[in-house]
């Protein structure tokens, strides 16, 4: 019976702790999934920026984030 008491006192421990720094937790969490979010969508706009310099001719390779794919004075050489 001593040894069930312990048991559900360690129990009672992590359900407070949890409870104190829920928080910390919560914003832990949040954070990572906001970082998460940042990465993945500047993938796929990179990706989607680099496919459409493809299509167009524009060079994707020199220009890969799409710095210079509005200015159409840069692709014959000629400084704006």
């Amino acid at each position: 019976m001593n040894e069930m008491n312990h048991s559900s006192g360690k129990l009672s421990l992590i359900y407070f702790y949890l409870l104190f720094n829920f928080k910390k937790v919560f914003y832990f969490l949040s954070f990572f999934q906001h970082w998460y979010n940042c990465i993945s969508t500047w993938t796929i706009t990179e990706s989607i920026t680099i496919t459409s310099n493809w299509s167009r001719g524009a060079g994707a390779v020199e220009d890969p984030l799409g710095i210079r794919s509005t200015d159409t004075t840069t692709s014959q050489g000629l400084s704006t």
